[in-house]
């Protein structure tokens, strides 16, 4: 028969300092589980920490090169603008011609096919040419590829004048006239501009074609820059919404006065007429 060894004391209840010894030997062995756990949750939130400061570092030199960016584009478009002006001087004594029909046999005869036809469809006496003054081309020539099955309408025509003075007044008789005919087709006169003035300017399309049609006269200053003095206010506009602005003038005139409201034009090449005027506003 199985006897209890186990001594009187075991049976003894725990006394309170008892509890608290085993209380703290078992906080003791928490503490010692919970240790490592702490350590690693220090070191993710230090490597968190790391990781936003070199977010906000990234994103600060990303800001600082967007910035740098936007300078170096800025600092392009002026370049370019500089460079356009530059040609512009260069080409101050040109003019370009538009719609004249191509022929094989035209050659190196465009200088005298050019000032036979001014002064014929021109009065260059009325010009204030000067007394004694004598149209003169130094040269001109074909903008362009020769003549391809492609192309739909006659390259430009460039031509040099002999002076400033002259490209001037041939360029107001053209415009007094509006369109000039050769050979029963309707030929434009325009400045001879860079490519990138030219695409400057085409953004401001809708606005020209809206003061043409009303009659009113604009001028480009800057090269890109298009001025206009709409019921004695100046308006200047480089860009669509500052365009938008003078669109919105121009509507509030057409309906203070409706005998200004625009009219129908000819395309001078294909005889199709120009869309009429509408003139958005924004709500």
């Amino acid at each position: 028969m199985a006897t209890d060894q186990s001594s009187p004391q075991d049976n003894l209840p725990l006394t309170r300092a008892d509890l608290t010894v085993a209380l703290k030997d078992l906080l003791k062995e928490v503490a010692e589980l919970i240790q490592p756990l702490q350590n690693q949750l220090t070191e993710i939130k230090l490597s968190l920490e790391k990781t936003n400061k070199t977010a906000e570092s990234a994103l600060s030199m990303g800001a600082a090169l967007q910035i740098q960016v936007q300078d170096i584009q800025n600092e392009d478009k002026r370049t370019n603008l500089r460079l356009a002006h530059l040609e512009t001087m260069a080409a101050q004594s040109n003019l370009n011609f538009r719609g004249i029909p191509e022929s094989e046999r035209e050659g190196g005869d465009l200088k005298q096919l050019l000032m036979n036809w001014l002064s014929e469809e021109l009065n260059l006496e009325e010009l204030n040419m000067g007394e004694g003054h004598v149209l003169n081309i130094l040269k001109a020539y074909r903008r362009g590829a020769a003549k391809s099955a492609a192309r739909t309408f006659p390259r430009d025509i460039v031509a040099t004048f002999s002076d400033l003075h002259t490209r001037n007044m041939i360029l107001v008789g053209a415009r007094r006239k509006g369109f000039i005919n050769y050979q029963n087709s309707q030929i434009l006169v325009l400045p001879d501009l860079p490519s990138e003035v030219l695409q400057a300017r085409k953004l401001l399309k809708n606005v020209t074609s809206a003061l043409q049609q009303q009659n009113i006269s604009y001028k480009w200053i800057n090269l890109i820059t298009l001025q206009v003095t709409i019921q004695g206010k100046i308006y200047r506009a480089s860009d669509e919404e500052a365009g938008h602005i003078i669109l919105q003038a121009l509507e509030a005139m057409a309906q203070r006065d409706p005998a200004k409201a625009p009219v129908k034009r000819r395309h001078p090449f294909n005889g199709t007429p120009s869309p009429v005027l509408a003139v958005p506003v924004k709500k």
